[in-house]
This record gives C-alpha cells, sequence and structure tokens, in this order.
C-alpha cells in the first residue's frame, strides 16, 4: 500500500508565455513528480501557450494530469480558486508562474 500523498500544482498566469514553460518544465523534473499540474491562464493568446505546453512539456511526463484552461476571471485570487476547483490531488501547491524550482 503506498501512503505518499499525492500532490499537484496550480499556476496562474497571464502574459508569461516565455518564463511559464520553463517554469513547468522545472515541475515535471521533480525527484517526486506532481500528480496534476493545472495552469489557468487569463492571456488572450492562451491556446497558443496551452498548446505549446501540452506539445512540448506534458509529453515530458505523461503519468502527470495535465489541466491547461483558460481563466473565467482575471485576477490571482480568482484564478487560483478556479484552478482548486479543478484539483483533484491529496495536497496542493500554489506556485508563480516564475518560480523555477530545484529538481530536488
Amino acid at each position: 500500500m503506498n501512503s505518499l500523498l499525492s500532490w499537484g500544482l496550480i499556476v496562474a498566469t497571464y502574459q508569461r508565455d516565455q518564463i511559464l514553460p520553463q517554469c513547468l518544465k522545472l515541475a515535471v523534473e521533480q525527484t517526486r513528480k506532481p500528480s496534476e499540474i493545472i495552469v489557468v491562464d487569463a492571456s488572450d493568446n492562451w491556446e497558443t501557450t496551452r498548446d505549446k505546453i501540452m506539445a512540448e512539456i506534458a509529453p515530458l511526463a505523461p503519468e502527470i494530469r495535465w489541466v491547461y484552461t483558460s481563466a473565467k476571471q482575471r485576477g490571482l485570487p480568482l484564478q487560483r480558486n478556479q484552478g482548486l476547483d479543478l484539483a483533484t490531488s491529496d495536497v496542493v501547491f500554489f506556485l508563480d508562474d516564475d518560480s523555477l524550482m530545484y529538481p530536488d
């Protein structure tokens, strides 16, 4: 029986299509990978960024549940709450789109 709790990331983002891929790539390179990554994007061009992430980053970790969605309303607390509504992990962390995690 696996007693480890699952963990997930919620990233609220806005106009960060340059740094967000690096943030997510480092997240999937963790020693213990998240079980899910949820991105709530308030950018006008969110589909373009989503397509890039899903084509380039998500395939690096197919065991992770990926959710990349448009923000219903723009604003950090609103976007985080939207992501929280979508989360299924035991533990959820909020990560800023310009935060870069160390691998371990």
